[in-house]
């Protein structure tokens, strides 16, 4: 769980703190000349395939349909650049809200306890 945490962390960092750059991304992508296209997919498939792959040690019985649409979910969850390159970046300073939401999502994959 703590790789997953540090994932995460890490994600919504990056994006908080590079949002010209996650705005460029977003924006300019389509323009892209197809060779540098197949690049960038290739790179974004193997950051994907590494999400996955962590999901799949914190949670063992969730098969892997369920396990690449947790990780677009957690990679696409709007806080994560969309809406802050459409504010203009005025989103809040900080990733601590955003990495805690996404966590707590996640957490919806632990198994539910007998007792409950």
């Amino acid at each position: 769980m703590e790789e997953l945490e540090a994932l995460v962390r890490g994600h919504a960092e990056f994006v908080m703190g590079e949002r010209k750059l996650a705005g460029v991304k977003i924006r300019e992508e389509r323009s892209l000349a197809e060779p540098f296209r197949r690049g960038l997919h290739r790179r974004e498939r193997r950051y994907i395939e590494r999400w996955t792959a962590c999901l799949a040690r914190c949670y063992p019985d969730l098969d892997v349909h369920e396990l690449t649409t947790a990780t677009h979910v957690a990679l696409r969850r709007p806080q994560f650049g969309r809406d802050l390159v459409r504010r203009g970046g005025q989103g809040r300073r900080d990733a601590r809200g955003d990495h805690q939401g996404v966590l707590r999502g996640l957490r919806a994959f632990e198994p539910v306890s007998a007792s409950a």
